[in-house]
């Protein structure tokens, strides 16, 4: 009977390839040199099964070949027994797709054709080697497909790999006892047998699991499989950063701030503790739903010669040259991490290797004032500080690159707060508008009564004169009236009318029928028919306008003869009026001005010792308790607030110089 998969030698066997696309794991659990194996056996166990099957005797019944499309396991108890696992044609052609590619100029081995079985090789139990491969046999048919369980390392069983194309794999895996999800790192590639390099890879995870901070992904554990150290660390369920950055190119400026405070603050922690990460990218930041996050990758790569730093591209100039490595090279990392989530692309960019490296050393990235002109200058200045190419010109340590990134997220804050805070005026400004305005009020009711009292001056004059002319003119109609010598009447009114000064005149009869009237009316409209007024080709044009009606009796000897109605133009005296207003008002705004500037200036005065003030009482909040302002003063008030100033600093420095004291002792 042939071995169930599940129970086959003295351990499980995995299915090594997993499942075919679209299935619920990751990746498959596969090694490339795994997968090559088996190609290369592929093709040589077909023909050997062929001629073991020729060789073996009649007697015995010729277990049944295997179906086209099978994956072949070798039960390594056995040298005559093969067990198939089910394996389509189409499957087969997508696992020689996921091969990687071979070094230059090897070939490939041959694929077996779609109807030969494929070879899958036993994983060795843990102090074994393999068993040398025994003549094929025809493999027996099984009874049912089956999944083989999955690789099994100490309390952890394997899921997926989480890392193809890297030297030193890295699996997503689960913790049996507690079901928790994890990542198990293999600090070094199968069949790796240099003892000294094992040591120092084990005793760097020993130190990164030491590392208990809330921005580190904390290690569960530190071991060993097959003589190839390992180290487990959580696995959180959590957006990569790398994630991030796929949907988002450029972050808003305020959570890029954060993050670097955050990643610089766990870097601070790590390398107090003597562990420098040395593979920091955008895949080990972990985004947390409560915007922290969480640095994972420690303890992986922590010697420069070790298999898994070796198969990573240069990441810092120092390595590039050759140089010794410290905690600075972490600060060069953060600084290209910030630096693509605020431009949305890596500062240096390679398609090769050897061209990243030489970028990297030499060349300096694009500025990011060009592709971000809207960034904080202070923020500009840390990316490109981290960025330097000599460790020396970097921040001394990762804490003093948290606290400058501190001090951005305090200038950030600092704007917001101004810019969402209400509008208020300055002193200055609202001393010179208040004092204006007041000025302005006053001035303009003393213009507006000035020029209200210079126009009832001209109009009491105009009336006068109105008065004086109607007068006049009706006395010397009198005697024209009482003869009844309308014409002469009409000849006397138009010679008024031509001194350009009245607009009309009317002269009625004792019965009060208008005999005459310029310019032109109805005449003898109540009487005297037969008699109308002409006007004479020579008239003057009309005055247009309001006019001020002025009445006078035509009296003569005491008897009364008729009335006179004047007109004069109401024109010229609004046109005087006006013009005694521009020189009121030209004196309003003059003394509106000198105010505003006088109290701008004082103003100015008053601001330049609270300026002063407010400087030093930020360099307080900072520590610098040597600020002074002075007693001297303009006035008394600033003397004052001088001298209560420096008595406060200075009771504050004695103070902290007493505490320093206490502290020593």
């Amino acid at each position: 009977m042939p071995t169930e998969p599940s129970t086959l030698g003295t351990q499980a066997v995995p299915l090594l390839y997993g499942g075919p696309p679209g299935a619920t794991e990751e990746a498959p659990l596969v090694t490339p040199s795994e997968e090559e194996m088996a190609r290369h056996l592929a093709a040589q166990i077909a023909a050997a099964a062929a001629a073991a099957e020729a060789r073996t005797p009649a007697r015995q019944a010729a277990p049944a070949a295997p179906r086209p499309g099978h994956l072949v396991q070798a039960d390594p108890s056995s040298a005559d027994r093969l067990n198939a696992v089910p394996i389509t044609a189409e499957r087969a052609a997508e696992l020689a797709a996921l091969s990687p590619a071979l070094p230059s100029g090897a070939a490939r081995p041959a694929a077996a054709p779609a109807s030969e079985p494929l070879v899958l090789p036993v994983v060795p139990a843990a102090g074994q080697r393999p068993k040398a491969p025994a003549s094929p046999v025809a493999p027996a048919q099984p009874a049912a497909p089956a999944e083989a369980p999955l690789r099994q390392v100490g309390a952890y069983r394997l899921l997926s790999r989480a890392n193809r194309g890297r030297a030193a794999p890295a699996y997503r895996a689960e913790h049996l006892p507690s079901g928790q999800p994890v990542l198990l790192h293999f600090l070094l590639a199968e069949g790796s047998d240099d003892e000294v390099l094992r040591n120092r890879l084990q005793a760097g995870a020993q130190a990164a699991a030491g590392l208990v901070h809330p921005g580190i992904v904390p290690v569960r554990e530190v071991g060993e499989f097959e003589q190839r150290p390992f180290l487990v660390s959580d696995r959180p369920e959590a957006q990569t950063l790398a994630q991030q950055l796929e949907t988002q190119p450029r972050l808003a400026v305020a959570d890029v701030v954060t993050i670097g405070q955050q990643l610089a603050r766990a870097l601070a922690h790590a390398h107090d503790q003597g562990v420098v990460h040395r593979d920091i990218h955008a895949g080990n930041v972990l985004l947390l739903p409560d915007r922290s996050l969480k640095l994972a990758g420690f303890g992986v790569v922590q010697a420069s010669a070790g298999a898994a730093a070796q198969a990573l591209p240069p990441t810092w100039p120092e390595q590039v040259r050759g140089e010794a490595l410290d905690s600075r090279c972490d600060q060069f990392s953060v600084g290209a991490l910030l630096y693509e989530m605020l431009a949305g692309e890596r500062p240096f960019r390679g398609d090769a290797p050897a061209a990243l490296a030489l970028r990297i050393a030499q060349e300096d990235p694009t500025p990011l004032v060009k592709l971000r002109p809207d960034l904080p200058a202070p923020l500009r200045r840390v990316v490109e500080r981290c960025l330097a190419k000599q460790p020396a010109q970097r921040y001394a340590s990762a804490h003093d690159l948290a606290q400058a990134l501190l001090r951005v997220q305090a200038e950030l804050d600092e704007a917001e707060r101004l810019r969402q805070r209400p509008r208020r005026l300055p002193l200055r400004g609202l001393a010179a508008g208040a004092l204006g305005l007041a000025a302005a009020l006053v001035l303009g009711l003393a213009a507006l009564l000035l020029a209200q009292g210079q126009q009832q001056t001209l109009l009491a004059q105009a009336g006068e004169q109105g008065r004086a002319l109607a007068a006049v003119t009706a006395a010397q109609l009198a005697g024209h009236v009482l003869a009844d010598e309308w014409p002469s009447v009409e000849a006397q009114v138009q010679e008024v009318m031509r001194t350009g000064k009245v607009g009309s005149v009317q002269v009625l009869d004792a019965m009060g029928a208008v005999r005459v009237s310029s310019p032109a009316g109805p005449a003898g409209a109540a009487g005297a028919p037969g008699t109308t007024a002409a006007t004479p080709a020579a008239a003057p044009a009309p005055v247009t306008g309001p006019l001020l009606r002025f009445e006078a009796p035509v009296v003569y000897q005491g008897k009364p003869l008729g009335r006179l109605v004047l007109g004069l133009a109401e024109a010229p005296l609004t046109k005087a009026a006006h013009q005694a207003w521009l020189p009121l008002a030209a004196m309003a705004a003059a003394g509106v001005l000198g105010v505003v500037l006088a109290a701008y200036g004082l103003a100015s005065l008053v601001l330049r010792p609270m300026r002063a003030a407010t400087a030093g009482m930020a360099d307080i909040a900072q520590g610098r308790l040597e600020h002074r302002l002075g007693s001297h003063g303009r006035t008394a008030e600033i003397s004052d607030l001088n001298e209560a100033f420096d008595t406060m600093a200075q009771a504050l420095q004695r103070r902290e110089a007493g505490r320093d004291t206490l502290t020593r002792k």
